[in-house]
C-alpha cells in the first residue's frame, strides 16, 4: 500500500499497464483495492480509462473487491470513464443496466472461460461440428481469450485449428496477462511453436525486435531435424527482420547459421550485408563456428564465407584459426578449401578479377577453387586479361591446359588486343606456345594493327618460336596494316642485333618456307632494304656480316 508522491500504489500501476498477473500477486497480500491517488482515482477507475484497459483487468479488480460505485475527483464512476472511452464490453461488465448505444444494445458479453475450454478441446481433437456450433460463442470472446486459444494449439498437427482461430480475427497488438504480445509469446515458445508462428506471420501479423533472427537461430537445438525453423528464419529475413543484432557473447546470426551448417541461410545473410569476419566475444569468426557442423555442411558454409571475404587464418582470442582447427581434425576436403598457400586470399569479397590474378601465380588449386565458387573462366582483370592470357604469359603450361579443358576461349583478347598465344610468344614461353598450338589455337591470331604471333617472334629474334608457328600453318606472307611481313620484321631485327647466328637462323627459317623477298611495306621497303638499314639514321653502326 505504499504511495509515491502522486498517491499512486503498485495496484494502480498494475491496473494502468493491464497486468493481470501482478494484480493477482498483490491480491495475496490483502491490499486495499479502493485507495485513491491525488486525483481521487481508484485502481478500477484508472483501469477503465487506461490505454491498456481490458475486461480481464477489470474482472481481476472486481474479484479483489474493488468498489465500482466510487466516484473519482471529477465526480465520475469507473463505468462512466469506460463509457467515455467507448469501452462498451467493460461498461456491460461493470453495470449490465447501463444504457448502451443502439448498435451495441443487443451485443452479448464475452464468452466464459468454460466455453473457451470446451472450444479448445473441440479444436484440438478435430471435432469440427462442435467447433462450428460454438462459433457464435467464439466471436464473443475477447482478443485475450482468442490469444490464449491460439497458444493452446501450438503443435504442428493443429494447423487447421489455428487457421480456424485466425479466421475469427486476432489483433496484432493483443497482449497476454503478463503484458507480452502474442508474437513475443510465440517466439518464447520456439522451437515447439515454430509452425504456429509461421502461420501467424503468413496472416500478415508482425513480429519484431532486436536480434530477432539470432534469437530464432539460438532456439534451434544443436541436433535433430530443424528444417521448419530454418524455413522460419528465411521467412523472417525476407520480411526484413533484424539479422545484425547479437545475442549474449556477441554471437551473431551468421555465427549461429554457420554452426548449424546452413550454407543457403549464410549466403542470404551475407547478401543482406552480414560480415563474413564478424567476431564474437572470444574473437571467433563464422568459419570457427562452421567447424561445428558435419564435414559436408562445413565445406558448403566455408565456400560461402570465403567467397564473401572470410579469412581462414584469422585467429581467435585463444590463438586458434579455422585452418589450424581443420588441420587438427585431418579433414582433407575442408583443409583444401581453407588453405590458400600460393595465391593468398585478398581479405575482401572475392571477384572475377581474382581469377586472372591467381592464374598469374600458377596456382592451379586456387584457380580451380575460384572456378568452383562460380567465377566465369572468361573473367578479366583491370587490363582486360583473362586467366588464360595471364597463365600463358607467365609460362604455366599445365594451368593453360586446365583452363582450356574447362572452356577458356583462346581467341579472347585483352583491352590492348593481346591473346594467349601472343602473350606466350612475347614472353618467350616456348612450352606454353607449343601447348596452345597442340590444342588447336590459330597460329595466325591477329593483333591490333594486323600483326601476327609469327611477326612478334621474328621481331624479337626467336627462331625457336617461329619454327613451331610455321609448322602449325602460320602464314609467312601475312602482312600487317602497314604492309610489313614476318621476313621484314626479321630483317629489321638482324640489322639491330649483334647476334649474327640467331639472325641468320631466323632469316633462313623464313626463307625456307618460300616467303616472298620482294614484298614491300607502305614505305616501299623490302626485306633487303631493311636488312641494310633503311630505317636507321645515317651513320648507325651495324654488323656487316
Amino acid at each position: 500500500d505504499l504511495l509515491d508522491r502522486n498517491g499512486t500504489t503498485a495496484l494502480m500501476e498494475a491496473a494502468r499497464s493491464g497486468s493481470v498477473a501482478i494484480i493477482h500477486a498483490l491480491a495475496r497480500h490483502k491490499i486495499d483495492p479502493d485507495r485513491v491517488d491525488s486525483l481521487g482515482r481508484t485502481a478500477l477507475i484508472i483501469a477503465c480509462s487506461a490505454r491498456a484497459a481490458s475486461e480481464d483487468v477489470v474482472r481481476a479488480l472486481l474479484a479483489l473487491g474493488a468498489d465500482r460505485k466510487i466516484a473519482g475527483g471529477d465526480g465520475r464512476r469507473a463505468v462512466e470513464h469506460a463509457a467515455a472511452a467507448g469501452r462498451w464490453p467493460i461498461v456491460a461488465l461493470l453495470d449490465p443496466g447501463f444504457a448502451l448505444p443502439s448498435s451495441l444494445a443487443s451485443e452479448p458479453v464475452a464468452a466464459s472461460e468454460e466455453d473457451t475450454s470446451h472450444l479448445l478441446d473441440a479444436l484440438r481433437f478435430g471435432h469440427w461440428n462442435v467447433a462450428e456450433q460454438m462459433r457464435e460463442e467464439a466471436l464473443r470472446q475477447s482478443p485475450l481469450q482468442r490469444a490464449h486459444l491460439y497458444l493452446g494449439l501450438l503443435e504442428p498437427e493443429h494447423g487447421r485449428a489455428r487457421a480456424w482461430v485466425l479466421n475469427l480475427g486476432l489483433p496484432t497488438d493483443v497482449r497476454l496477462d503478463n503484458g507480452r504480445l502474442l508474437g513475443e509469446a510465440l517466439l518464447a515458445g520456439l522451437p515447439a511453436s515454430c509452425q504456429a508462428l509461421r502461420d501467424y506471420l503468413q496472416r500478415g501479423h508482425a513480429v519484431g525486435g532486436a536480434a530477432l533472427v539470432a534469437r530464432v537461430l539460438f532456439a534451434i537445438p544443436g541436433v535433430g531435424e530443424h528444417a521448419d525453423m530454418i524455413a522460419l528464419v528465411h521467412e523472417l529475413v525476407g520480411r526484413g527482420a533484424d539479422c545484425f543484432g547479437r545475442m549474449v557473447g556477441e554471437v551473431s546470426a551468421i555465427h549461429l547459421a554457420s554452426a548449424l551448417g546452413e550454407a543457403g541461410l549464410v549466403e542470404k545473410l551475407l547478401a543482406c550485408g552480414g560480415d563474413a569476419n564478424a567476431r564474437d566475444a572470444r574473437g571467433r569468426r563464422p568459419l570457427h563456428y562452421a567447424l561445428k557442423a558435419g564435414s559436408t555442411a562445413a565445406i558448403a558454409v566455408a565456400r560461402a564465407l570465403i567467397r564473401h571475404g572470410a579469412d581462414p587464418e584469422a585467429a581467435s582470442a585463444s590463438g586458434e584459426t579455422a585452418l589450424g582447427l581443420a588441420l587438427s581434425r585431418a579433414d582433407r576436403d575442408l583443409v583444401y578449401w581453407l588453405s590458400w598457400p600460393r595465391w593468398r586470399l585478398p581479405r575482401r569479397a572475392l571477384r572475377g578479377s581474382d581469377l586472372p590474378a591467381a592464374a598469374a601465380t600458377g596456382d592451379i588449386d586456387a584457380v580451380d577453387k575460384l572456378l568452383n565458387l562460380g567465377f566465369a573462366v572468361g573473367s578479366v582483370d583491370a587490363q582486360g586479361a583473362t586467366a588464360l592470357i595471364r597463365a600463358a604469359g607467365s609460362g604455366y603450361a599445365a594451368l593453360v591446359v586446365r583452363l582450356l579443358d574447362v572452356g577458356a576461349d583462346p581467341a579472347q583478347a585483352s583491352y590492348s588486343g593481346a591473346t594467349c598465344l601472343s602473350a606466350a610468344v612475347a614472353a618467350r614461353r616456348e612450352a606454353v606456345m607449343r601447348t596452345l598450338l597442340q590444342h588447336g589455337v590459330d597460329a595466325d591470331q591477329r593483333l591490333p594493327g594486323g600483326g601476327t604471333p609469327l611477326m612478334i617472334a621474328a621481331a624479337l629474334g626467336l627462331p625457336r618460336l617461329a619454327e613451331p608457328l610455321l609448322e602449325r600453318g602460320a602464314d609467312p606472307n601475312a602482312s600487317d596494316d602497314r604492309g610489313n611481313t614476318a621476313l621484314q620484321a626479321a630483317a629489321q631485327f638482324a640489322f639491330d642485333s649483334r647476334d649474327t647466328q640467331t639472325a641468320g637462323e631466323l632469316l633462313r627459317s623464313l626463307l625456307d618456307t618460300g616467303e616472298s623477298q620482294a614484298a614491300r611495306n607502305q614505305s616501299g621497303q623490302d626485306a633487303l632494304l631493311l636488312l641494310l638499314g633503311a630505317r636507321a639514321e645515317p651513320g648507325t653502326a651495324c654488323d656487316a656480316q
